[in-house]
């Protein structure tokens, strides 16, 4: 039975995205095939405008999900952004807190995009998700990326921290694995990236300095870790 399974969390792996040789990653270009002709639960999905993720923006994740899936359900806590995504776009969003949700339902992918740094409590949400995640189901969880230098050096330069409004923690690669796993899930991959491309000189040699160097937890401002169910 442990050969079996072992044998299945290294087909998992290599089904998952590959990282591109330049090193850097766009979000969507990790989670649209996972979701492509899936059953999709989004949980936080009308975004935001602090990061650029806003309904209005070319990067909204929600509505390139509705494009590729086969269903996409919307979820969200904020009624003035629902309301924003309904007159924008059409879509009818569920309000309702991650944490405590029933929907009756089950779905083959559950994205928690830039969400679990805004929660009170990771694991109740990550128990309440694993309820709605069928047996051979994926959760795609991306946050902020706590070693980005972009952070530090915002820090230093500012005395501020670059934190938003709303966070409640953020994590690096081995704080998010272990709540993960604490509350029964397993790391298929972990990747950094960010919700786009750089555009500015800057943040282009900032990438080529990191590759050189190979710090590859520093390319990107967000950390994007894809999920199984460990009890499956």
């Amino acid at each position: 039975m442990r050969k079996l399974k072992n044998s299945l969390i290294l087909l998992e792996r290599r089904i998952a995205p590959k990282t591109p040789r330049h090193g850097f990653i766009e979000r969507e270009s990790i989670i649209l095939p996972l979701c492509m002709d899936k059953d999709v639960l989004d949980v936080g999905c009308t975004g935001e405008e602090i990061s650029g993720t806003s309904p209005t923006s070319e990067y909204w994740l929600h509505g390139k999900i509705c494009k590729v899936a086969t269903s996409c359900t919307g979820v969200d806590i904020s009624e003035e952004m629902i309301e924003r995504v309904q007159k924008l776009h059409g879509l009818d969003i569920i309000c309702e807190n991650a944490e405590t949700i029933e929907l009756h339902k089950k779905f083959d992918v559950i994205v928690a995009g830039d969400i679990i740094e805004h929660l009170d409590n990771q694991g109740l949400f990550l128990e309440n998700m694993k309820t709605h995640l069928k047996d051979d189901g994926m959760l795609i969880i991306t946050t902020i990326n706590m070693y980005y230098p972009g952070f530090m050096l915002h820090y230093l330069t500012r005395r501020c921290e670059n934190v938003g409004p709303y966070h409640t923690l953020w994590h690096s690669e081995s704080t998010l694995r272990a709540i993960v796993e604490r509350h029964g899930f397993r790391v298929v991959k972990t990747y950094y990236g960010s919700v786009a491309k750089p555009k500015s000189l800057k943040g282009k040699l900032y990438l080529c300095l990191m590759k050189i160097f190979g710090y590859h937890k520093f390319k990107g401002s967000s950390l994007i870790m894809v999920l199984k169910n460990n009890d499956r």
